[in-house]
């Protein structure tokens, strides 16, 4: 580190902008900056303004190195003790990927504004990155190789698929929900649910363009969930882990989706409204502590040893699930026949939808077919 060209009060445009005056690596955001930026506190002490860096301290004398893993350290280690001395890796390694991933998200980009199924998706890849098609667009999408012969699935087969993906998904989202609520106990972080709406405005020569905006208002948020609540109802959908069946039915979809549009467009007295769907805005201002966050590792060696306790349970996580569908009821009977779907390779198609180290490469090339 060269503090040669360091003085007090002096001010750096950005993080880059420092690293080049300390003859210092521009690190990626997260674990790995904090603790170099940490070091550089030993050396001198400084403000934020924004992205600004402003120099207030320089010392004679570097402070000593504190090992501050130490609670961190210990906590990783018991549930390492736990999860070993229990045979096996606790989904619970899950949990702490997720408020890691999350949390260096937010050290980068400050807010996040996102449905809850892409933050899973594209912003913390715990599921295969072809979900959407493969779940919305099974027909066009799924099939396999029988004989030879390319076929689609049974409808057994499709019900089975489609029944595991929403109960995966509707898992890591409540993962995510209690997550959400801890970041939201952290002074100064606004987590907050609202609505996006897709909206068509009139562009240049009379041409048309899509754009996004999203509703705030509480009292209207609560008058669309209400509306939407209802209208699950008129289409015989009671409980929110049968919300599948229409989803992935093209026909009921589009049909729930415009009479959805119809009553936001009727109760926001606006007639340009092509799509409604539930967000999730995440803010947290630069420099946010996320320490004080269970599961929140703050030394980047002890989140690398972490890393196969995930993958082993990101395995288990798509096992056990398949062993929730076959446990299923209906009248008292099962409600699959485990026989038939372990037969079938529609089982590797669901195991594949679960993203872990090693099979994320795999998922990309082999889901679609």
């Amino acid at each position: 580190m060269n503090l040669q060209n360091l003085q007090t009060n002096q001010s750096f445009k950005n993080y880059n902008n420092l690293c080049s005056v300390l003859d210092e690596p521009i690190k990626k955001c997260g674990k790995s900056r904090q603790l170099q930026i940490a070091d550089w506190q030993r050396y001198f002490d400084y403000s934020k303004d924004g992205q600004k860096f402003i120099i207030t301290e320089i010392y004679n004398d570097p402070k000593e190195k504190v090992d501050k893993r130490g609670h961190h350290s210990n906590k990783a280690k018991s549930e390492n003790d736990k999860r070993h001395k229990n045979g096996g890796h606790k989904t619970s390694a899950i949990s702490t990927y997720m408020t890691n991933e999350l949390c260096e998200i937010l050290e980068c980009d400050v807010f996040l504004h996102s449905s809850e199924s892409q933050i899973i998706i594209k912003n913390l890849k715990l599921i295969n990155e072809n979900y959407n098609d493969c779940v919305y667009h099974f027909d066009d999408n799924m099939y396999h190789t029988v004989d030879g012969e390319e076929t689609y699935y049974y409808d057994y087969e499709k019900d089975f698929f489609l029944d595991y993906c929403n109960t995966i998904m509707n898992s890591y989202k409540r993962r995510l929900k209690t997550i959400l609520q801890k970041l939201s106990a952290i002074p100064n972080v606004i987590v907050k649910n609202d609505y996006g709406i897709t909206v068509i405005k009139d562009g240049i020569n009379g041409s048309n363009y899509y754009d996004t905006e999203f509703i705030e208002d509480e009292a209207t948020i609560k008058k669309i969930s209400e509306l939407e609540s209802n209208l699950f109802i008129v289409y015989d959908v009671h409980e929110s882990n049968e919300k599948w069946k229409i989803y992935t039915n093209k026909t009921k979809k589009d049909e729930f989706t415009n009479d959805f549009v119809k009553k936001v467009g009727t109760l926001l007295k606006r007639n340009d409204i092509i799509n409604c769907y539930k967000t999730i805005y995440i803010e947290a201002p630069v420099g946010t502590d996320f320490s004080s966050i269970d599961n929140y590792i703050a030394d980047v060696e002890e989140s690398d040893k972490f890393d196969n306790d995930f993958v082993k349970a990101q395995e288990k996580f798509a096992s056990k699930k398949l062993e929730t569908l076959f446990n299923k009821k209906k009248f008292g009977n099962d409600l699959y026949n485990s026989d038939d779907i372990l037969k079938s390779d529609i089982v590797n198609s669901c195991l594949g939808m679960v993203n872990y180290q090693g099979n994320i490469k795999k998922n990309k090339q082999t889901m679609m077919k």
